[in-house]
């Protein structure tokens, strides 16, 4: 519940990157699992009621790499990292 004012992030594993769907496969905890898409994510949050929803896509360098993160901020429109979060705020703040 965000109150009288708030932002609201989820954050979602991106069903378009087949490593990431391979992983979450494999994974016993996620047997049940279904991955939502960032435009599904997004819609659902503007029914809900918020507003100035946008989608931000994150994770494209694995951990081993991580020098090379310098290159995730350019790319954040681009839909295929590992993950992506949709941020929004509650109407009226």
């Amino acid at each position: 519940m965000l109150g009288d004012e708030g932002l609201l992030f989820i954050f979602e594993h991106n069903p378009l990157n087949p490593f990431k769907v391979s992983v979450i496969k494999q994974c016993p905890f996620d047997i049940n699992a279904r991955l939502l898409d960032a435009r599904t994510l997004k819609r659902r949050v503007t029914e809900a009621g918020l507003v100035d929803a946008s989608i931000r896509y994150r994770l494209f360098v694995p951990p081993v790499m991580r020098r090379l993160r310098f290159i995730e901020r350019p790319l954040r429109w681009l839909p295929l990292c590992a993950q992506y979060y949709v941020g929004a705020r509650k109407r009226g703040t």
